[in-house]
């Protein structure tokens, strides 16, 4: 497995792609009025508003190998599982599957 982003919030979305980009040259690779999602050489960074995604790390998964979960759908297509670790932190669980833009 492998971690695909992990989510911070921030409180404007814009100015937090334009901080993330002056400062590390990253790869905006798509936002809204509610998150971006940015790339990096090696992982993704989300930046979210409060009270839309918690704050994360997201682990690109399989989603058959959890079959007792029950995984939801983002806009962009792919299949979602919050869980909280034992110290209260929130994992996503994400599987882009084969008919999504992250994986043709």
């Amino acid at each position: 497995m492998k971690i695909d982003h992990i989510a911070i919030r921030v409180d404007d979305i814009e100015r937090g792609i334009e901080w993330h980009n002056t400062h590390f040259d990253a790869n905006c690779l798509y936002f809204d009025e509610s998150w971006a999602i940015l790339e990096f050489d090696n992982t993704k960074l989300a930046l979210t508003l409060a009270n839309t995604h918690p704050p994360h790390v997201a682990i690109a998964v399989d989603r058959q190998k959890w079959p007792n979960l029950e995984f939801k759908q983002h806009r962009d297509g792919s299949n979602y599982h919050y869980l909280q670790d034992p110290w209260g932190n929130c994992v996503e669980l994400i599987d882009y599957g084969c008919n999504t833009s992250e994986n043709p």
